[in-house]
């Protein structure tokens, strides 16, 4: 069986001496009377170590404080108009509102073609204000309102 020496490019076949280089990532012990190589240290990106899965856990008694927002969800809603084809509204609700399936946005595209007007989804006010540019980008009349 070949020692971890043999197998490590960062050691000098000839005189069993690390490299300059290793030194900075391994100490060379003397262990059983055959040096051998331990781990000194590992480098990191900016000096900062990565967090230790003991140093990770939440300890008991501690309780983590959550803030619960105040205002309405709003609604996202869809306007009809006669000018654009069923296909690219239910491509664009697809692709505007995230996990959008095809059925819901087909559901929604009908219920807005029938009704008027549907509710495309409800989400807090920023990121219904984001749907309604999207669907407006995309050429579809939408608003948001507080539900």
């Amino acid at each position: 069986m070949r020692s971890s020496r043999e197998l490590c490019p960062a050691f000098s076949r000839a005189s069993r001496v690390a490299h300059p280089a290793a030194s900075r990532y391994f100490a060379i012990g003397d262990q059983f009377g055959d040096p051998e190589m331990t781990v000194r240290s590992i480098p990191t990106l900016h000096g900062v170590a990565a967090p230790s899965a003991s140093s990770t856990e939440t300890k008991p008694g501690i309780e983590i404080e959550r803030r619960v927002t105040e205002e309405p969800p709003y609604k996202v809603i869809l306007h009809n108009d006669d000018y654009t084809p069923m296909e690219h509204v239910v491509a664009v609700l697809q692709k505007v509102i995230p996990r959008m399936s095809v059925r819901r946005a087909v559901d929604i595209m009908m219920e807005a073609h029938t009704k008027g007007k549907a509710v495309a989804t409800k989400c807090h006010k920023e990121l219904a204000e984001l749907y309604q540019d999207g669907l407006k980008n995309e050429g579809l009349i939408s608003t948001i309102e507080p539900d």
